[in-house]
């Protein structure tokens, strides 16, 4: 790891510009899962390595890593200025994904995803994610409502309840509104 002072002020101002999470490849990616109808956290503390995508649920966690930071093996590219340290950081962020991949249990699906791979056509990409956040609606539990409830604690509606299908009052506030007929009051009181 680097100590002391930068070697050059405006490369470190620069350095010090990229950001960790909500990167543009991130956004892009949560997108096309939000617009596919897919649910998902992001940047879930509680599992390694801290995914950017992840469902609990559907055991999938996606991580979207960059071209540069994580040695892409088709468009990373090394500095040329300062090598050794740059070799040797990339180095360690595949050695840390490749222990995060490892700490998962068994039963989840891992996705590592590179920026370049989002950028124009990425339907290959997206479709194994997709199928995997997914939930079949036979693995998803159902809510306990009316209909749903299990049959030993299901209850019948009274003999007197009347049906309101189709006899909703017309806004909210006239809900617990009587006309004067149903008040018996037929004349109208004065003001």
């Amino acid at each position: 790891m680097f100590h002391g002072e930068p070697l050059d002020a405006q490369r470190s101002a620069h350095m010090a510009t990229i950001r960790g999470k909500n990167t543009k490849p991130e956004l892009a990616l949560r997108q096309a899962l939000s617009a596919a109808g897919c649910r998902y956290r992001v940047h879930v503390k509680s599992l390694p390595g801290t995914p950017d995508v992840a469902n609990q649920r559907a055991k999938v966690a996606i991580f979207v890593d960059g071209c540069f930071w994580h040695g892409c093996p088709a468009h990373g590219t090394m500095p040329i200025t300062r090598r050794e340290f740059w070799l040797q950081k990339i180095r360690r962020n595949q050695q840390r994904r490749i222990e995060v991949r490892a700490s998962y249990a068994k039963g989840w699906r891992l996705f590592e995803v590179f920026e370049c791979q989002l950028r124009g056509e990425s339907r290959q990409v997206m479709a194994p994610i997709m199928r995997a956040l997914k939930v079949k609606a036979s693995e998803r539990p159902l809510p306990f409502g009316r209909r749903n409830r299990p049959e030993s604690t299901r209850r019948e509606p009274p003999a007197h309840h009347k049906s309101t299908k189709g006899k909703l009052p017309a806004t909210p506030a006239d809900v617990g509104r009587r006309s004067p007929k149903e008040r018996g009051q037929n004349q109208p009181q004065a003001p």
